[in-house]
């Protein structure tokens, strides 16, 4: 679907004369730089008690350069476990390295919301 989506604005770009940036209200004036960052989205390893490759992931990722790094959010029961996680990863990156998450609409409530965003 995502292909799909790509060539769909692709083809309206290319029929009005804009860039896809243009077409979807970019600013004329605007920086155009884009943010760099890795996400994580080996699922196999992803539980509770695999926090630790995926904080060692991302210590490799600060140690590379990267400021930023998307973590998917795949444990759909709770949000204890992710934002456990998420805590494990901040305490091995520290404080500036941007930390990202990508829920899926899966918080349920504004206080699980409140408790992973506390995480980030």
């Amino acid at each position: 679907m995502d292909r799909l989506d790509i060539a769909l604005w692709d083809l309206a770009g290319k029929k009005y004369g804009l860039s896809v940036a243009k077409l979807l209200g970019a600013v004329s004036g605007a920086s155009t730089h884009l943010r760099k960052y890795l996400s994580w989205a080996e699922r196999t390893r992803r539980t509770p008690t695999a926090r630790k490759p995926l904080a060692e992931y991302a210590l490799a990722c600060k140690q590379a350069g990267f400021v930023r790094l998307q973590d998917p959010w795949l444990d759909r029961r709770q949000c204890s476990s992710e934002a456990a996680n998420v805590l494990g990863v901040r305490e091995a990156v520290g404080s500036d390295f941007t930390l990202m998450l990508d829920p899926a609409c899966q918080l349920r409530t504004w206080m699980d919301a409140l408790y992973v965003g506390r995480g980030l």
